[in-house]
């Protein structure tokens, strides 16, 4: 609006010269007062009629103007303009030189659009002179002047936000047509301090030029972006032919602070080099940018993500929600220590679609061993969005991959990993609140860890979060063997994770020597030392003697049992386990020809090997304690009679060893069948919902 005032006022000045040069000697001597009633009518017939100004110098090689005030309450003020000329610039309809200080202009930014004291009716479009609307493309102005200088220029505004107060200097050259220019610009807002130094060249259509610009925002300020602080610093180029307009950016620093306090993320790093190009429409507007990006980083300390390489070829409009085309990312790394990620590189599709934007990402893990898909649509008006996500299968393989060459904290931590793990799942996202929900499935699972070994693991698990991660309770796995010092097979075990972290076993059930063993309870990480006990329900007496490494022994019978366990970083421990026998068993022992010679040898292996021949059991009690994964003391207790000895009189036995129980146990795994409850749960998972 303001220079468009300037080139009307200056046209007006030229007419005004032009005509004192040519009236008669009585209208020269009164020329200063013939000047401004000139200045002020011509004022007026632009549409300010309230204006006043003084000449006070005017003659063949110079005008001065002084304290020229225009618009409501002096929305404009000048101290002063001074024009240099020759009869020949006159005659052209120009002045060699002309110089603007002291301006100041005053106004406001509300609902209703700019106010400048009524001057704003001064910035309406451009006739061509026939009358019609001026054809499509920026064109610089044909300055009235060879040489335009604008000293100490100053708008005060009055925004929603706060006062806005711009200073301006520019200095402009014209030779024969071809225009040099450069301007100064500093912004104070309550929202953000800027600074630009512009520099433009060209004739009529065929303009270039560059740009510097700095922009710092004001800690705490009210944008509608989570926005409290930052600072950006771009270096431009531009160039204009007709109504084709090409801006290239060079790479320059950026830091932003979003949030404030304790929960501030601050980003730094530099902007990628970046091409943007549009057109003017015949109307003035313009058309969608087309913008073409590469190179750039950016850090996120406090949450150690680090990103290099972006790559955009995307169509902008005025709306973030008419953004389309494709945004790509070299590589995000993890850049805590140790790293608790791998290093991955994003693509991204974008297509606006009504009111929204939607998306489609692809991560991909440096080595392609880990992809993860995210497609869904996020509304800018109401910052909110939704995304279905899914994460491709991965393989784990001895020799192959592992855990920690993904996230090196497991290092340690798990060991001998194999088996597949995918997930799918739906995030809802908002300026008030995020939901995830995670859906895993575990195929074939087997991993080592301090004190346990897994293997067979299958199942599918919900996870809910973001933060912190939980489960719903009834979640399901089988696993075919897990092994702690007790070696325990065809395990069914449901649960869950609460979100303080405790792990829920509501009930956990292995198949074993033809029974079952049973526990349930609840583990928690943090906890130095952990408890619960394992209960064993029908095993069958023939085949745990059958993994007794005694030729000749047998028998039959049921039995019933529970098994304390200590956990601790140090050990499992069984704590007065018992297991006894049901009533009504037998117990039988056909020793070997070289061991049956001891019957006669006295000793009181008469006596236990004839017992043992064929005893009816009325007790049988095993009573175990130590630590699970070392030697472990077995004190054997049993009572009963053998009809075919000594007429059937009561024999007492009892006998304490130390073995590995692991050793023993673990001769007891049964051939694993995945239940079918979970093969159904696998084979869903993945499908849409009906």
């Amino acid at each position: 609006m303001r220079s468009r005032l300037r080139v009307r006022l200056v046209a007006a000045f030229l007419a005004l010269v032009a005509a004192l040069g040519l009236a008669s000697a009585a209208g020269w001597s009164q020329r200063r007062a013939l000047a401004q009633w000139w200045l002020l009518r011509e004022l007026a017939r632009l549409g300010v009629a309230s204006a006043r100004v003084e000449v006070s110098r005017i003659d063949t090689g110079r005008l001065e103007l002084r304290a020229l005030r225009a618009g409501a309450g002096d929305a404009l003020a000048i101290d002063a303009i001074d024009a240099d000329y020759t009869l020949g610039d006159l005659r052209r309809g120009r002045v060699s030189a002309l110089r603007v200080s002291g301006i100041r202009l005053a106004g406001e930014i509300g609902a209703a659009g700019p106010r400048f004291g009524g001057l704003e009716a001064l910035a309406g479009g451009v006739k061509q002179a026939d009358g019609t609307a001026a054809r499509a493309g920026l064109r610089l102005p044909v300055l009235p002047t060879n040489e335009l200088v604008i000293e100490h220029a100053r708008a005060e505004v009055t925004t929603a936000q706060g006062p806005l107060a711009v200073e301006l200097s520019v200095d402009a050259r014209d030779s024969e047509g071809r225009i040099q220019a450069r301007a100064d610009l500093v912004a104070h807002h309550a929202l953000a301090d800027a600074t630009a130094q512009l520099e433009l060249s060209g004739a009529g259509e065929a303009l270039t030029g560059a740009a510097a610009i700095g922009l710092n925002l004001a800690p705490g300020a009210g944008l509608r972006l989570p926005l409290s602080a930052g600072s950006f610093a771009l270096t431009a180029q531009l160039e204009v032919a007709g109504s084709e307009i090409l801006v290239s950016l060079a790479p320059g620093p950026f830091a932003l602070t979003l949030g404030e306090g304790s929960d501030a993320l601050r980003l730094e790093g530099s902007t990628p080099q970046a091409r943007l190009r549009t057109q003017i429409g015949v109307d003035g507007a313009l058309a969608p940018f087309q913008v073409e990006a590469s190179g750039g980083d950016l850090r996120a300390p406090s949450l150690g993500i680090a990103a290099r390489g972006f790559d955009l070829d995307v169509t902008l409009e005025r709306s973030l929600r008419r953004l389309a085309g494709r945004v790509a990312v070299l590589e995000v790394k993890d850049t805590r220590k140790p790293r608790r990620a791998p290093s991955f590189a994003l693509e991204c599709r974008l297509e606006p679609r009504e009111s929204v934007l939607a998306f489609d990402l692809r991560a991909t893990e440096a080595k392609q061993r880990v992809v993860m898909h995210a497609q869904g649509t996020f509304d800018p008006e109401a910052r909110s969005g939704e995304a279905q996500l899914r994460m491709e299968p991965v393989r784990f393989a001895k020799g192959g991959l592992q855990p920690a060459q993904l996230a090196p904290q497991l290092a340690g931590v798990l060991s001998s990993v194999v088996g597949t793990l995918e997930a799918t799942g739906r995030a809802h996202f908002s300026a008030e609140r995020t939901r995830l929900t995670l859906d895993l499935a575990a195929r074939e699972l087997g991993f080592a860890t301090s004190h346990a070994q897994v293997e067979g693991l299958n199942g599918t698990l919900r996870l809910e979060g973001p933060r912190p991660l939980s489960t719903p309770p009834g979640q399901l796995v089988s696993i075919a063997r897990i092994g702690f010092g007790l070696d325990l097979s065809n395990g069914l075990i449901a649960g869950g994770l609460r979100p303080d972290g405790v792990v829920v076993i509501e009930s956990a059930e292995w198949q074993t020597l033809g029974g079952r063993v049973r526990t349930a309870g609840r583990i928690d990480p943090k906890a130095t030392k952990q408890a619960f006990v394992l209960e064993a329900e029908d095993l069958d007496l023939a085949q745990l003697l059958a993994l007794v490494d005694l030729e000749g022994l047998s028998g039959e019978g049921r039995l019933d049992g529970r098994l304390p366990i200590e956990r601790s970083a140090e050990a499992i421990e069984i704590r007065g386990g018992v297991i006894r026998a049901r009533p009504g068993g037998r117990l039988r022992y056909q020793p070997a020809p070289g061991v049956a010679r001891l019957k006669h040898a006295g000793a009181g292996f008469d006596v236990l090997l004839g017992a043992f021949e064929n005893l009816e059991v009325e007790k049988l009690e095993l009573e175990i304690d130590g630590d699970a994964n070392g030697p472990i003391r077995l004190a054997l207790h049993v009572v009963g009679v053998n009809p075919d000895f000594q007429n059937g009189r009561p024999i007492h036995y009892n006998l304490s060893v130390e073995s590995r129980l692991a050793d023993l146990l673990r001769k007891s795994a049964a051939v694993y069948k995945i239940p079918q409850v979970i093969e159904e749960r696998l084979q869903r998972f993945g499908r849409p919902a009906p």
